[in-house]
């Protein structure tokens, strides 16, 4: 399998949503001709636009793709797009490779690598962390599992859209590095909701506490991002309440399988399934904070303006 760096008609991306939309533009405007599919046409229309080729279901895109890329919800989705007469297994010829790029199920990747390998396809899980912003600029940091072979093939696509490229091991070992990556910080971000809410009952003021976790450097990435939190901006795109807790659930999925306990894990997705059923799943995973502020009766205050 070799892949092409110039503007060669070998590149198929399916899944444009956020994250998938600005990768592909990304690997667009670096030089690679694009096969393109989304369930959504107007999510490939800028793309095709630009030159890329829009095909009405992943087989198309697999009929001249040798490298495909994915960028899709989570494991039902990336089946579907596999599987089935229209799918990528129907018309993937053998030496190619399927590079997965959503956050999945580590038991399901094994096994859809499994079903590929059997047809001589390489399938890579390869989650990336880093944002939609990360995915514009190709700054992205992507987890791979999978065959080294098949990576270092893959590698010069996989440049184009990162800044780091980690390979954690065989099949499920991406997906398991971002399932671990996400918990640490969703569920660390409701531990320190806690301690907003706690605070703030005290008679602490919300803002004096994320200073002093600030000046102490105890609060971390979630004191940096504290005041997007006070200040309710939970229409922020940047990680919808839905997916949060999905990947929280493929962790706690991941440590049934390895008989790992993880009471706090499963603490905090009881409180993002909660929200999600007051119809929150659209909002930012931030918007989690007003239950608990529902809970404890409290309100909590955004920061002074200087004006």
């Amino acid at each position: 399998m070799a892949v092409a760096t110039g503007r060669e008609p070998f590149l198929g991306f399916v899944g444009l949503g956020k994250m998938g939309g600005a990768m592909a533009a990304h690997l667009q405007e670096t030089g690679c001709d694009l096969a393109i599919h989304d369930l959504s046409p107007e999510a490939g229309a800028a793309l095709v636009e630009a030159g890329a080729r829009w095909h009405d279901s992943p087989a198309g895109v697999a009929s001249e793709a040798s490298v495909v890329l994915l960028s899709l919800p989570g494991p039902p989705e990336v089946e579907t797009v596999l599987r089935g007469e229209r799918g990528l297994l129907a018309a993937l010829r053998p030496g190619a490779a399927i590079v997965d790029l959503s956050t999945n199920s580590v038991d399901g990747v094994r096994k859809l690598a499994a079903e590929c390998r059997a047809a001589g396809i390489d399938f890579l899980d390869a989650p990336v962390s880093g944002g939609v912003q990360g995915a514009r600029k190709g700054t992205l940091v992507v987890m791979v599992g999978g065959r080294s072979e098949a990576l270092e093939e893959v590698r010069p696509v996989l440049e184009r859209l990162s800044r780091s490229i980690l390979h954690f091991g065989e099949s499920g070992a991406g997906s398991a590095a971002k399932l671990v990556h996400n918990q640490f910080y969703l569920c660390g971000e409701v531990l320190f909701y806690e301690a907003l809410v706690l605070a703030t009952k005290a008679g602490i003021a919300a803002p004096d506490l994320v200073d002093l976790l600030r000046s102490t450097g105890a609060g971390g990435v979630h004191a940096q991002l504290a005041d997007r939190v006070l200040e309710r901006r939970f229409d922020d795109d940047t990680f919808a309440l839905a997916l949060a807790e999905k990947d929280v659930a493929l962790a706690l999925e991941a440590a049934r399988d390895l008989s790992v306990p993880m009471p706090a894990t499963a603490a905090a997705h009881e409180l993002f399934v909660e929200a999600r059923s007051r119809g929150l799943e659209r909002e930012n995973f931030w918007a989690a904070i007003e239950v608990l502020e529902e809970r404890a009766g409290v309100r909590l205050s955004p920061r002074p303006s200087k004006d």
